[in-house]
Formats: C-alpha cells, structure tokens, sequence
C-alpha cells in the first residue's frame, strides 16, 4: 500500500471473479466489494456519477447496480448466462482503464463474494387487482 492507496492487483481481481462465477450454468449475480479509505466517499461519488465504462446490455448483463456506502463501494453484476458475459467484460480495455483512477480510493483489494440466496417477488404481485 502507498500513501496514496492500493496498486489494485488485477490478476487477482479477474481470478476471483471467474472463481465466483466460473461453476455457474444458469442466471446469476455476484457483487465485487471495494473497500473504502476514510473520506473518499464523495469522490467514489463523483465517479460513479459517470455511469459504467462499458454497456451493461451489451455485454450481456441483466442488471447492474452500484452501491455507495461509507467506507465500501458494492458493485453488483447480474447475468441470464454468467460465463460469456463475464468474459466480454473482463475482456473490455474500458473496463480496466477505468479502473486505475480508484486506486487512491483503495483501502484494500476489492473482494468478491458470490449470491447464496434469492427471493424473487411472487409474480401475483406484479400484477394490477382486478376490482372489477
């Protein structure tokens, strides 16, 4: 670590978000936690801001959601075909890019964890009473 934050390892980032999707067949979610050093949040603000370096449908994704807390940004990417669509996105030279700015928000290596649980809503929910 310097005094600027973290040389972010991306071999070790690529490996551990292959090693959280690599044995899923079907739809699937994982969240890549990037910790936070004290009183960056604003600027982890400001880029996010910017959106996502690359398109989300386009590579595949089925949904991707940014959340912003204090001391961690949680990104979470969702997918109907896990293993195409990880490979279009580890292989986009935006996606790296971008990624070399946040370095001097780095408090440590960002983590991956993969989904162990999910709970859609019931469809019945969705759909407008019939008060008729």
């Amino acid at each position: 670590m310097t005094a600027q934050g973290i040389t972010l390892d991306i071999p070790l980032l690529t490996e551990r978000i292959e090693a959280a999707v690599g044995h899923w067949r079907h739809r699937h979610s994982v969240a890549v936690i990037v910790p936070l050093r004290e009183h960056v949040r604003e600027v982890a603000a400001e880029f996010l801001a910017e959106g996502p370096p690359f398109d989300p449908g386009q590579l595949g994704l089925g949904r991707h959601q940014v959340f912003l807390g204090d001391r961690e940004v949680v990104f979470v990417f969702e997918s109907p075909d896990a293993r195409p669509a990880l490979e279009r996105i580890l292989s986009e030279p935006d996606f790296w890019s971008v990624l070399h700015p946040w370095e001097h928000l780095l408090a440590d290596q960002p983590r991956v964890a993969p989904i162990l649980y999910d709970w859609p809503e019931p469809e019945h929910r969705h759909r407008p009473r019939d008060d008729g």
